[in-house]
């Protein structure tokens, strides 16, 4: 009877055991999968935030800019002022532009560089259509001999001047890189800032100024 009884008692000690721990192992699981969608929940959280804050950053970017281009849109040029072409010749803008549109990409020795280089390998694709003649680098360099190495590791062909003195632009961009067009009338048109982490809308402008060079080529 005993034998019974301990037999009895031991496998009840065994179930209760076996219930315990399977409790324990639910509850175990249960808090480590909380913790991890919980962790799950807060990267998520983190990534909309972030990109909230990135949102906000192009909206002020592009607003700013967009305030830029209206101010600067359609000014008369100085197009008396000097430059110089990187074997030192100095010239007048008013030489670059003759009776044609030209599209100039005005750079500083202060530019963001990987903005450059994200525009010029954008460019690449289009210069051709828009004809090598008809686009040119401004820069402000203060030694020339930077401008030359820049030059130097450009793929694409187009004749690089140095700005000796302010050509007239009614707001300082900084240096910030720009695009611009200036007509025959030595007016400003087409300005277009870029940003490197929208490389669409590079590419937008240049597939509007490519019809307006078309038609301005058969005019």
């Amino acid at each position: 009877m005993k034998s019974k009884i301990f037999n009895i008692n031991t496998q009840s000690n065994f179930l209760c055991i076996l219930t315990i721990c399977i409790a324990v192992f639910i509850s175990g699981y249960s808090i480590s999968n909380n913790i991890k969608q919980r962790n799950e929940l807060l990267e998520y959280d983190d990534k909309i935030n972030e990109y909230q804050d990135r949102v906000q950053f192009l909206i002020k970017t592009i607003s700013t800019r967009e305030y830029l281009v209206q101010k600067a849109q359609l000014t008369e040029l100085n197009t008396n002022a000097q430059i110089t072409s990187l074997n030192g010749d100095t010239i007048t803008l008013n030489d670059l532009i003759g009776e044609t549109d030209k599209l100039f990409f005005t750079i500083s020795e202060n530019s963001c560089s990987a903005c450059i280089d994200i525009e010029m390998s954008i460019l690449e694709n289009y210069v051709n259509i828009i004809g090598n003649n008809n686009v040119i680098i401004l820069a402000s360099y203060k030694n020339l001999r930077y401008l030359k190495l820049f030059k130097q590791q450009l793929k694409i062909d187009i004749d690089i001047y140095n700005i000796v003195e302010p050509i007239g632009f009614p707001i300082d961009f900084g240096d910030l890189p720009f695009f611009y067009v200036i007509n025959s009338s030595n007016k400003i048109m087409n300005l277009f800032i870029p940003e490197k982490s929208l490389p669409n809308l590079s590419k937008q402008y240049y597939n509007i100024l490519i019809d307006e060079f078309k038609i301005n080529q058969k005019e």
